[in-house]
Parts: structure tokens; C-alpha cells; sequence
């Protein structure tokens, strides 16, 4: 945006302006600073708005949890069931979430199942544009046991990956999975929050 008044760190200057002209000079940085205020608080300059409020923008955050899965080779988790989703980043066609907004995300999935009788094996990732940026590891149930990084309550096991990440508009993440059986019971969510 150009302003009526560029603004000018050096201005005014003691030496050429007078004294007698010290009301002009602050009716200038009024208007200076008024139309800049504006930009970040709506109605700055109508004393009938009252108080002045700065809006709140609602950072880009999605939630949601992957449909049923039936196949155990790796594969990208589909059919996801949509929670919240503030810049409908969500493509229902590729099963991508496509940023929108370039900035710093918090990206957070996780993982549970429920153990069935075999001994189960699972390893799962967060990719970025296809590519794994983060993976749980192998994860194997012996017995009613766990072994890996994660916990169990019984016979279920939860796991999660948090990342911290830089990502451009455009950029597509995707949850992968394989599975050396298809659990009984199984759900896999995923959040994305914008940082800054």
C-alpha cells in the first residue's frame, strides 16, 4: 500500500522547520500513524468504534482420522473422516492435505490398534510431497506383548509422530502405513496446526 506520507525516520528537521509549525507536523504523523493502524486495527481512525479491537486471524488446523483400512502393504491411508479442517486443506480426490499457507506446522499422527491373536507387525510414516519425512519404526506385538517405541493398554497399542516442519503453499502431506495383517480394530488421526 503507498501512504499519503511516506514515512521518514528523519522528518521533520529541527533546523528547517519552525516552531510555528509544529501543529502541522503533528497533524502529519496523526495521519501517518492513523492510516498505518488502520492496516492492523479495523476502525482505528471512528471514534465511535469503541474499544479498538485487533482481530484474530484462526491459524490453518485440521483434524481428522483415516477410514477403515484393508490393505497391509505400504500404502497411503484414505477415506479420512474430516473433524475440522479452518482452510479446507483436505482433497477428497488425491487424499492429500495441500498446505495453503506457507509457515512453520506442527504435524502429528497417530496410531492404534487393537492386537489380535497372530503377532502383528506395523510401521508408519508422515510424508511430504511423497517423500518420508518422519517413521515410527518397526512395530511388533508378541504374544498380548509390544515391542518398539510405543505404549499398550491391554491388548490395544497407541503410537504417535510429532514433526516440526517448514512448509510451502502447495506442499502435500500423506500418512502411510503397512501392516503384516489387518488388525480387528484399528484408527489412525492426523492434525496439522500452522505455527506462526
Amino acid at each position: 500500500m503507498v501512504y499519503i506520507i511516506p514515512w521518514d525516520e528523519s522528518d521533520p528537521d529541527g533546523s528547517i522547520v519552525a516552531a510555528s509549525d509544529i501543529d502541522a507536523e503533528l497533524q502529519q504523523l496523526k495521519l501517518s500513524l492513523r492510516e498505518r493502524l488502520e492496516q492492523v486495527i479495523p476502525g482505528f481512525g471512528d471514534d465511535g468504534v469503541d474499544p479498538k479491537i485487533i482481530p484474530q486471524t484462526t491459524p490453518t488446523f485440521v483434524r481428522g482420522e483415516a477410514g477403515v483400512q484393508s490393505a497391509i502393504s505400504d500404502h497411503k491411508f484414505d477415506s479420512w473422516i474430516i473433524h475440522e479442517d479452518t482452510d479446507s486443506i483436505y482433497d477428497v480426490v488425491t487424499n492429500n492435505f495441500v498446505i495453503a499457507v506457507s509457515g512453520v506446522y506442527l504435524l502429528s499422527a497417530n496410531f492404534s490398534f487393537t492386537a489380535i491373536t497372530t503377532e502383528p507387525q506395523i510401521v508408519y510414516s508422515i510424508r511430504k510431497n511423497e517423500t518420508e519425512i518422519i517413521e515410527s519404526g518397526l512395530i511388533t506385538f508378541i504374544g498380548s506383548g509390544l515391542t518398539g517405541p510405543s505404549g499398550q493398554i491391554g491388548n490395544r497399542v497407541s503410537t504417535n509422530l510429532t514433526v516440526v516442519t517448514a512448509l510451502l503453499d502447495t506442499d502435500t502431506i500423506q500418512i502411510y502405513g503397512a501392516m503384516s495383517i489387518v488388525p480387528s480394530v484399528m484408527g489412525v488421526g492426523l492434525s496439522i496446526s500452522k505455527m506462526n
